[in-house]
C-alpha cells in the first residue's frame, strides 16, 4: 500500500468514525422526539366543553337544571351562573333570584388540558306576576308562553371532515324548524341527523322557528371551525363575560365561544417538522461522505 493510499485508507477511518458518532447523537435526539410526538398529538384538542339548561327562561325565582355536555372525560367543572354563584359538580341545580339576563360559562379540565365554553345572555328570569289578593274573583287569562328558538352541537371544533350532532332547545312549543348548517345546507326536521362538514373553515349556524306565538330565529355567528389536518389552529380566549340585572324586556339572541386547548398541536406539529429536518440532514451528511470516498477510487484508479 503507498504512502498515498494509507493517507486516504485513514481518511476514510476517520470519516465512517465521525459518522457514526454523529448518527449515535441524531438517534439520542430523535427517539425521544419521536415518543413525545406519538404521546402529545393524541392527546391534544382531547377536552371540549359543553352544556345545556332546562329552562333557560321564567320568572324569578328561576331553578335551572344544567346538563354537563362535555367530551373527553373531564376530571374537574368549574360553573359561573353570571349571578357572582359558582359551583364545581358536574351536573348542578341553580336558582336565579333577581329578574335579569344572564351569561353562563363552565370550564372543564383533565389530564393536564382545560377548555371553557360560555352562552352569552343563556338564561332570562323576568319579573314574577304579583298575585291578587281581597275576595274578589280572580280571572286568570292563559298567555301563550313566547317562542324562543335554541339548540346546540358538538363537537364544534376539529379537523375535516367533522361530524356534529345537532339537537334543538327551543322553548314555546314550536311546530316547525328550518335549520342553516352555513355550508349550504339545511334541514326541517326538529333534531336532524348528524351532520357533516367536509371543508375547512368557520361556519355560522342558525335555526329559525315558528308556532302558535310567531316565529324567531337564534343564529351563532362562526359556531362551526372545521381546521384542516396539516393546519394548526390558534384560538382566543373569550374576556370574561360580566353581567347585571336589567330589565327582562331586553331581548339578547345568546351566542356562544369556546377555547380549544390546541397548544399541544403546536408542539406536536414542531416536532415533526423538527424529525423531518434531522432525517434530512442525516441523508445529506451520508451522502457527502459515500462521494467523496466515489471520487478518491476514480481519482486512485485514473493515476494506476
Amino acid at each position: 500500500m503507498t504512502e498515498e493510499e494509507t493517507i486516504s485508507y485513514k481518511k476514510g477511518r476517520k470519516n465512517i468514525s465521525v459518522l457514526k458518532k454523529s448518527v449515535s447523537i441524531i438517534m439520542t435526539v430523535l427517539i425521544p422526539m419521536i415518543l413525545i410526538a406519538v404521546v402529545v398529538m393524541p392527546v391534544s384538542a382531547a377536552y371540549a366543553a359543553g352544556f345545556s339548561g332546562t329552562p333557560t327562561s321564567g320568572p324569578a325565582p328561576l331553578t335551572v337544571q344544567f346538563t354537563d355536555l362535555s367530551s373527553g372525560a373531564p376530571t374537574a367543572w368549574l360553573w359561573d351562573f353570571g349571578d357572582r354563584a359558582t359551583d364545581t359538580i358536574q351536573n348542578p341545580s341553580h336558582t336565579y333570584s333577581v329578574p335579569g339576563v344572564y351569561s353562563v360559562r363552565l370550564t372543564v379540565t383533565g389530564g393536564g388540558f382545560s377548555d371553557s365554553f360560555v352562552q352569552i345572555g343563556y338564561i332570562s328570569a323576568d319579573i314574577p306576576t304579583p298575585t291578587p289578593t281581597g275576595t274578589a274573583p280572580v280571572i286568570t287569562q292563559t298567555t301563550p308562553i313566547p317562542i324562543k328558538a335554541g339548540f346546540r352541537g358538538s363537537p364544534t371544533t376539529g379537523t375535516a371532515p367533522l361530524t356534529v350532532t345537532f339537537s334543538d332547545t327551543s322553548t314555546g312549543s314550536p311546530t316547525s324548524w328550518l335549520w342553516d348548517f352555513g355550508d349550504g345546507s339545511s334541514s326541517k326536521l326538529e333534531d336532524p341527523p348528524q351532520h357533516n362538514y367536509s371543508v375547512p373553515g368557520t361556519y355560522t349556524v342558525s335555526l329559525t322557528v315558528t308556532g302558535t306565538s310567531g316565529t324567531n330565529v337564534k343564529k351563532l355567528t362562526d359556531y362551526i371551525s372545521v381546521t384542516d389536518l396539516s393546519t394548526t389552529v390558534t384560538t382566543r380566549t373569550p374576556a370574561p363575560v360580566q353581567t347585571s340585572a336589567p330589565s327582562p324586556a331586553i331581548s339578547l339572541q345568546p351566542t356562544v365561544t369556546g377555547t380549544p386547548a390546541a397548544h399541544n398541536d403546536q408542539i406536536g406539529m414542531s416536532l415533526l417538522y423538527a424529525m423531518i429536518i434531522v432525517i434530512i440532514v442525516v441523508i445529506v451528511e451520508i451522502t457527502a461522505i459515500i462521494t467523496y470516498h466515489r471520487n478518491r477510487d476514480r481519482e486512485r484508479e485514473q493515476n494506476e
